[in-house]
């Protein structure tokens, strides 16, 4: 088989796993790594933070309470004892959403959302 040096990838052999967020490839092209949390008391951390930041945030007030009862849901969900991962995993979504609604106003809160949401799509 000839190497084509033209095209550039990522070979996953075995019981290999993969996830990317924000990759682009090209001139001047921006990457971003989130780092996954590992633990439902990393998740609890990041919603802490995140409450946090929306404090600081100068988005309106039906956002902010959007923001804030899906950190509430995922947040009790993550402090199951067996947390239901679908339903965490989809209520997580909707945190990200909401943060994406105001990412120009406060970034920071998509961030968060993005890394509690990976929490229930890796593990």
């Amino acid at each position: 088989m000839a190497k084509d040096s033209h095209n550039e990838g990522i070979v996953l052999g075995g019981n290999a796993k993969f996830s990317a967020t924000n990759v682009s490839v090209g001139r001047n092209s921006k990457q971003t790594v989130y780092e996954t949390p590992q633990t439902a008391a990393d998740v609890t951390k990041l919603l802490n933070e995140l409450r946090a930041e929306m404090e600081k945030a100068n988005i309106k007030p039906e956002e902010r309470q959007t923001i804030a009862a899906f950190a509430d849901q995922v947040g009790a969900e993550v402090q199951k004892e067996k947390p239901n991962r679908m339903l965490g995993g989809i209520t997580a979504n909707g945190l990200k959403q909401a943060a994406e609604a105001v990412k120009d106003i406060a970034p920071t809160l998509l961030s968060i959302a993005t890394k509690v949401a990976m929490w229930f799509a890796l593990v």
